[in-house]
């Protein structure tokens, strides 16, 4: 028998909880560069209007967002090992790749194992950082889609512990950063481990609305960004990654072309972004689409996707000014979508590998898909769209895939 009463009493919640949600749900553009503006809005109108198409995928951020309240605060000055300088400020890690020498009773000084990571490398400061823009990425996406508060503070909260509080932030440089031990103190291939500092300058965009994040976080944020910006371009190891010829080289750009949209410096990012045509995608890729400094390594394929996710974010950012690296190619005729076509066949079948390959192939191939929907929206090509539904299934019901790289909405 139905209970009307408790009927009528559920709908009432029901009726009281839309009326709350209709009256909290701010419609504006988060000032994001990489994801698209306009569809971020037109996705959070669509989750609001309980499209089914995104109801899945929103349930995934906020569980996720819901873990992410309980991680952290993390900091720097809270690692075991002091860094060279005496101060726990600083960021410290070891290079992955390096491990002791068995035959030596100390195991100093380290040796390199290729694409072998050493456990040690968990134990600084790189997994902490792997954690805070995972949980901040997850908070703030979750509380840009449902104007939930608790996500923007315990956001705001990791980002202040991290970089603003004078007792906990790190020294906006990374001089000890993948140290060897026995060799170097630090080096300048550690700079790659800031490569996601752009998705934490487009989630604290996404927190500025929230009363949680201030005016001035968000202002001394930035401060943040613009010192560490000067130290990538002064520092001796900054120079060292800007003039490095494989992903490295890359990934540097993207830092400086990503800090420089966010505070402002338009000029740097464009000057950047005009050295790539020469400097990465022809230095880098042959006539083939292949890209030499990856294939010699030992997870050739992976850092080849690595490689080319980089330049892609270079062009996507070239967007912002002007700078069209979508369409360049090289005398040799070699350019990203070239890179894109060596590698996309062994999404699917990686029997035709020719080079070393020790990982597992799932990672690279996750990340091929959705660069394979960004190629969609920029190149006509039918095999694109193809392989895309093909691989949908696989690849295309995660969160972040519906809700940053969506379809195309109507």
């Amino acid at each position: 028998m139905i209970n009307y009463k408790k009927m009528s009493l559920f709908l009432i919640v029901i009726f009281i909880s839309s009326c709350c949600y209709q009256s909290t749900f701010k419609s504006y553009y988060p000032s994001t560069i990489f994801w698209d503006s306009d569809s971020l809005l037109v996705i959070k109108e669509k989750i609001h209007e309980n499209d089914v198409r995104y109801v899945s995928a929103y349930d995934n951020i906020i569980q996720k967002a819901n873990s992410a309240l309980e991680v952290g605060p993390f900091s720097v000055t809270t690692k075991e090992n002091m860094p060279p300088s005496g101060d726990k400020h600083d960021y410290m890690s070891l290079a992955p790749y390096w491990w002791p020498d068995t035959t030596k009773k100390d195991g100093l000084p380290y040796i390199r194992r290729d694409g072998l990571r050493n456990p040690e490398y968990d134990g600084y400061d790189v997994k902490d950082f792997v954690k805070l823009k995972a949980a901040v990425k997850s908070l703030g996406l979750a509380y840009y889609f449902s104007d939930n508060e608790a996500y923007a503070e315990h956001a705001a909260k990791l980002l202040r512990v991290w970089f603003l509080d004078p007792w906990t932030k790190m020294n906006p440089n990374l001089e000890y950063a993948q140290a060897v031990k026995g060799i170097e103190e630090g080096r300048n291939f550690g700079i790659i481990e800031t490569v996601d500092i752009g998705i934490i300058a487009d989630i604290s965009e996404m927190l500025t609305h929230s009363p949680s994040w201030s005016q001035n976080d968000y202002n001394e944020l930035k401060k943040w960004f613009r010192e560490y910006l000067i130290w990538l371009q002064n520092s001796k190891k900054g120079q060292q990654e800007r003039d490095w010829h494989n992903n490295h080289g890359t990934w540097y750009d993207v830092q400086v072309t990503y800090l420089a949209l966010t505070i402002g410096e338009e000029e740097l990012a464009k000057k950047t972004l005009l050295s790539v045509p020469e400097k990465r995608i022809t230095a880098h890729i042959k006539s083939d689409g292949s890209q030499p400094y990856e294939l010699e390594r030992t997870k050739s394929y992976d850092y080849s996707v690595y490689n080319l996710k980089a330049m892609m974010m270079l062009a996507r950012l070239g967007e912002f000014v002007d700078v069209d690296l979508w369409n360049y190619k090289s005398e040799s005729g070699a350019n990203i979508k070239s890179a894109f076509d060596f590698l996309l066949p062994f999404v699917e079948d990686s029997s035709g590998w020719k080079y070393e390959m020790i990982s597992p192939w799932e990672k690279p191939r996750s990340q091929m898909y959705s660069m394979l929907k960004l190629m969609s929206s920029k190149y006509a090509n039918k095999n694109y769209l193809e392989v895309e539904e093909r691989l949908k299934e696989r690849f295309g019901t995660s969160d972040e895939f519906q809700l940053l790289y969506p379809p195309i909405i109507n």
